[in-house]
């Protein structure tokens, strides 16, 4: 007997065909051979499936059209799984997928047919934001088209093909969220609340997966409505409900010769566009040396995040990205400016994973800084809140 399953591969096939007899036999007006394409296409494919479901039934209609539009549109099996608002993250190995859904991680019955059917996916992908995937460019950090973080690489970078899918819906949270979800206290997060309306400058630091840019974000709904915010970033992952967002996005130098915009260079003219509030994604580079500097001229209340495994060692990783920036400075120089202008270091514990299971996430301390070194030219940190052993 035939399954639904054997429907779909059938009815898809066959389908495909009449696709491309269709286009091939139509001549598009100039300029219009896209949308004029995708309108034949899309026609052939009801048409089809109408013709097909009179013999099967609607609900079979439904579910195939579905199954056929997300594969000749869209990102093939991945679609379903970004509609699912249970799933938080899509990893890809080669053919295989793999989700994340609460505390769990495990493989879906259905992947692809074949590594070239992941590559088109990725070709879409990538197309998109008007990049490219291949040997000489292997690696891309993207945004889907409904918002979710994506990162690719594929050989020579790597010995198979990986895509991985963070999930927009995952780090759209608001503070009480954090709360509810017991990460902070309600003490902790009116502690953070405070900080952001006195305009303090904030690091958040943990490793990865410990939600430093979904605390960012959250941190950021709170900024009030009338400042210019100025968000710089890899990829736009931040999602700032506010009027005056100006957001601008670093590009590596490619093959096709276009000019790498720099984290530094988006400092620099963000600097003059009178923002209110600088919110840098992640320093990782050199640029921490040209934020110490818009930090130190005024630029109050800005917040950023870095890799680190406690509050000290994000301050140390700070002046260490600063120092390489300008290497005739001083450590101790570098070391007194960070002091001066960094008045809040939050720290989150990463995600655990133990036998494929995942800890909570935990907002493990908040130190304050003081305006100054001590007499051992160490940072002086006054633990504002700890949440362990709560």
């Amino acid at each position: 007997m035939r399954t639904l399953a054997h429907d779909r591969q059938t009815v898809l096939k066959h389908i495909k065909n009449r696709v491309q007899i269709a286009l091939e036999s139509f001549e598009g007006e100039d300029g219009n051979y896209e949308a004029m394409s995708r309108n034949i296409a899309e026609k052939t494919v009801r048409d089809e499936l109408v013709d097909f479901a009179g013999r099967r039934g609607n609900d079979t209609y439904g579910a195939l059209l579905e199954y056929v539009s997300d594969d000749m549109f869209g990102l093939g099996p991945i679609e379903p799984l970004l509609r699912n608002e249970k799933v938080t993250d899509i990893l890809i190995e080669d053919v295989d997928i793999f989700i994340v859904t609460g505390d769990s991680r495990r493989k879906v019955q259905e992947g692809f047919g074949s590594v070239n059917d992941v590559l088109r996916v990725i070709d879409r992908i990538t197309a998109r934001v008007g990049k490219r995937v291949d040997v000489m460019n292997p690696t891309c950090d993207c945004d889907l088209y409904e918002g979710s973080r994506c990162h690719i690489i594929v050989p020579p970078a790597a010995d198979r093909y990986y895509v991985t899918i963070r999930k927009l819906g995952c780090m759209d949270l608001v503070l009480s969220d954090w709360v509810s979800g017991k990460i902070i206290t309600a003490s902790g997060s009116e502690l953070l609340s405070e900080a952001v309306r006195g305009k303090s400058n904030i690091i958040i630091a943990g490793g990865t997966g410990a939600g430093k840019t979904t605390l960012l974000n959250s941190l950021a709904k709170l900024i009030e409505p009338d400042q210019i915010i100025i968000t710089l970033e890899d990829t736009y992952e931040l999602r700032i409900d506010r009027p005056h967002v100006r957001r601008l996005l670093t590009r590596s130098r490619n093959t096709e010769s276009h000019t790498e915009i720099s984290f530094s260079l988006l400092i620099k003219n963000a600097m003059r566009m009178n923002p209110d509030r600088l919110i840098m994604g992640e320093v990782r580079d050199e640029a921490a040396y040209d934020l110490l500097h818009a930090l130190n001229t005024g630029h109050r209340g800005s917040i950023s995040t870095i890799h680190a495994n406690s509050v000290i060692d994000a301050l140390w990783r700070l002046e260490t990205l600063a120092a390489m920036a300008k290497q005739n400075s001083s450590l101790p120089a570098i070391r007194r400016q960070v002091s001066r202008v960094v008045d809040l270091v939050v720290f989150l514990r990463g995600i655990e994973l133990e036998g494929g299971r995942y800890k909570a996430r935990r907002v493990v301390e908040i130190c304050k800084l003081a305006s100054g070194l001590g007499t051992d030219e160490e940072y002086q940190l006054d633990v504002q809140y700890s949440g362990e052993g709560e």
